[in-house]
This record gives C-alpha cells, sequence and structure tokens, in this order.
C-alpha cells in the first residue's frame, strides 16, 4: 500500500494513475502536477484529509479547467 504519492518524473508518460484503496491522506496540486500527462486520476477509497494546498485544484476541477479527470 502506497504511504506517499511517489514522484511523477519517474513516470513521465502517465496518463491514467490508481491510487485507489491506499494508505493516502494527503497530497498536494504540486505532487499531481510532477506527472505531465497525467488526464485520469483515481483516488477514491482513501482517507484523504483536504488541505488549503489542494482547494485551488478543486476549485479548477469544479470549473472544468484542471485537465485531469477525478
Amino acid at each position: 500500500k502506497l504511504l506517499r504519492l511517489p514522484s511523477g518524473q519517474q513516470f513521465p508518460s502517465l496518463q491514467t494513475l490508481s491510487i485507489q484503496s491506499n494508505t493516502l491522506n494527503w497530497f498536494s496540486y504540486s505532487d499531481l502536477q510532477s506527472f505531465r500527462r497525467l488526464e485520469d486520476l483515481r483516488a477514491g477509497q482513501n482517507k484523504l484529509i483536504c488541505s488549503c494546498d489542494f482547494v485551488p485544484f478543486l476549485q479548477s476541477q469544479l470549473r472544468g479547467e484542471a485537465g485531469i479527470q477525478l
């Protein structure tokens, strides 16, 4: 199980990231930005804690501007 999100620099062509059912509780928008080609993020069934760093990402999702589908 993942405790933290790996660096996207290790996966330069990754388009879909499924991190469901892990032990993640936090990652930042900048962590996601390291996945340059990410289009689809599946992060359900984690005990994620919403942080101030993540709010702009969620707001851009609601406006359809993020470029990443949740």
